[in-house]
């Protein structure tokens, strides 16, 4: 199983937790693929006032890669890719041209409606709350070391 995202350098409490929750995935044996953030200006289309946002960069291209690679490589037969990110349209249809044999199963996060992402997939299925709450790490997680602070959810760590 893999894990792709970047960090929110920029803030640095949500840094922090992030960081907390990769160590956990790491723990029991979660393979973290992490992209970056770059900064970029916008202009706002109503006021034409210029501010800075930031761009997750790298994410769907580690995606793709692991996803061909692991196909080329036999590792699976389907293939469920949690991400509503129409960006990996083309992957998908090429691991289909590739590997018409392997799966796909899409499953899109609340709020997000990629109509050509389902469009290319075996089988799909939107995230609902109580998809999310039968998915949330144990109440005492033990990773190694001592027991840190109540995390969100009231989750409990041990950690380094």
């Amino acid at each position: 199983m893999y894990y792709f995202s970047a960090l929110t350098t920029w803030v640095e409490e949500k840094a922090k937790k992030h960081l907390l929750y990769i160590h956990a995935l790491r723990s029991i044996g979660v393979k973290v693929i992490l992209g970056r953030f770059t900064e970029k200006d916008k202009k706002c289309p109503r006021c034409h006032q210029v501010y800075r946002t930031h761009e997750e960069k790298k994410t769907d291209i580690h995606i793709a890669i692991t996803l061909l690679a692991d196909a080329v490589q036999d590792k699976f037969d389907t293939a469920l890719i949690l991400s509503g990110d129409s960006d990996l349209a083309p992957v998908t249809t090429k691991l289909k041209q590739l590997s018409p044999g392997k799966r796909i199963g899409i499953i899109i996060p609340k709020g997000q409606y990629p109509v050509n992402l389902k469009q290319h997939a075996d089988y799909f299925k939107k995230i609902q709350s109580k998809d999310l709450r039968k998915s949330l790490l144990p109440e005492d997680l033990s990773i190694t070391g001592k027991l840190s602070p109540p995390r969100m959810g009231g989750c409990r760590m041990v950690i380094n």
